[in-house]
């Protein structure tokens, strides 16, 4: 560590006393600098030898690990719109269930475009949300019954209230 630091102000050092563009520090720099790269190198060799080499996966784990926490809720979002989301999240999280049976009992997605919208490649891969799922999704009669609790039962603070003759 102190190493790395003396090589680090010893190349600050070296540029700020160069003059205009006649530095006669460069070969000090090019030293201090191969000197940092080497310990990077070596210290990158020891971290995986002695800490990366022979970690394995434990898949199980890592699913109920998932399963059991409301990350997947992300996915969901932009589909689902995040107020409804955020209310699946709630309710499972109160009950204690994951996040997939909540949406599966309000029938809010069929389990086919759930497991495609969980699947660990699309929760972790930047995607393009399918607008005509969203619109499919948004317009079903599940869908439309949630919103509708969800609207009845949570007025929204400081909105006027729209009467209709």
């Amino acid at each position: 560590m102190l190493r790395r630091l003396g090589h680090d102000h010893a190349v600050a050092l070296a540029a700020a006393s160069g003059e205009l563009e006649l530095n006669v520090m460069t070969p000090l720099v090019g030293l201090a600098l191969g000197e940092s790269f080497d310990l990077l190198t070596r210290a990158l060799a020891l971290l995986r030898t002695r800490c990366v080499d022979g970690l394995r996966v434990d898949r199980a784990r890592t699913r109920a690990l998932v399963a059991g926490s409301v990350i997947e809720a992300t996915a969901l979002s932009p589909v689902l719109g995040y107020d409804v989301t955020a209310e699946i999240v709630k309710e499972a999280h109160a009950r204690g269930e994951p996040l997939r049976a909540v949406v599966l009992r309000h029938r809010l997605l069929d389990e086919a475009t759930l497991a495609r919208l969980l699947a660990p490649l699309a929760l972790t891969a930047p995607r393009i949300v399918d607008p005509d799922l969203v619109r499919r999704v948004q317009r079903g009669p599940a869908y439309q019954a949630f919103r509708a609790r969800l609207t009845a039962t949570k007025p929204c603070d400081g909105a006027p209230e729209v009467h209709t003759a």
